[in-house]
């Protein structure tokens, strides 16, 4: 049986959550592991829904989202939404930002 009640630190960034699930340093019971694959396969998804939409996607039900956020090590879904969005912010580079005069 995997303790998901330890509390752990948040990744700093989605390419250290990547990293810590890609190397297998985080287990994950099944139906965590399907929210994983698929927020990782998705940031867009994870940054702008809602953890109950992001629980439809991946066939699983708002309470594994919510301890798949807690097991990863951040203290709610809106945390891990910030990440994210940091990702895609990341991803479209400062020029996707600027303002044409």
């Amino acid at each position: 049986m995997i303790d998901i009640s330890a509390r752990r630190t948040a990744p700093h960034n989605y390419h250290h959550l990547n990293q810590l699930i890609a190397s297998g340093q985080l287990d994950f019971p099944d139906q965590l592991r399907q929210v994983a694959r698929f927020a990782l396969a998705n940031p867009e998804i994870v940054a702008f829904e809602s953890s109950k939409t992001l629980a439809t996607l991946c066939g699983v039900s708002p309470t594994s989202v919510s301890r798949f956020v807690r097991h990863v090590g951040f203290k709610d879904f809106r945390e891990m939404k910030v990440l994210f969005q940091s990702r895609l912010r990341e991803m479209a580079g400062p020029e996707a930002f600027s303002l044409a005069l």
